[in-house]
């Protein structure tokens, strides 16, 4: 499968097919400075201009209103990450898992939400080494799918649990690339 945008005539074969690519417009320059570049300089623009942006530059919730100086935001964005994991029940199977990665992934690669390059080549790396986060079935937030994605997020930093090759390992630090 190519991990370029996905549509919803694309068989996504989580658990077997061919390899995922990075998207292409991860390796052409134009396109990634036209697409991903766009979204970052809006980031860094907001970072720099000290703008007022939920979940960015201002905690999240009833902390909406509290900013966040320069060293705070990467502190947050690690506190976000960690605390909006928890979930109870039993591990998603692997095939949901791979899913959810690859549609993250199909995120990223749209445009406009913010992460980097860097951050959709984890994706890819954990998709092609099998690397599977570990993810409860019931998600503690109740937003959507930010439980889960909290949980893939923290493997992705080298934090949370993952399944590889059979073993569940704890804190995966491993390089995936």
């Amino acid at each position: 499968m190519n991990a370029t945008l996905l549509e919803s005539s694309d068989d996504i074969r989580p658990t077997s097919g061919p390899r995922f690519r990075a998207p292409s417009w991860l390796r052409e320059p134009l396109l990634h400075f036209v697409l991903l570049g766009a979204v970052l300089f809006g980031v860094d623009h907001a970072l720099a201009s000290n703008a007022a942006v939920y979940g960015l530059t201002t905690q999240v919730g009833h902390g909406k209103d509290t900013r966040l100086n320069e060293e705070e935001v990467r502190r947050e964005q690690m506190f976000l990450v960690m605390s909006h994991s928890g979930g109870i029940g039993s591990p998603l199977p692997t095939p949901q898992v791979r899913a959810a990665l690859a549609v993250r992934l199909n995120g990223i690669a749209r445009g406009g939400s913010g992460a980097s390059a860097d951050a959709a080549d984890a994706l890819v790396a954990m998709l092609n080494a099998g690397v599977h986060p570990i993810v409860p079935e019931i998600g503690s937030v109740g937003a959507a799918d930010i439980g889960p994605m909290a949980g893939m997020a923290q493997v992705a930093v080298g934090m949370g649990q993952a399944e590889y090759r059979g073993e569940v390992l704890q804190h995966f630090v491993g390089d995936v690339r």
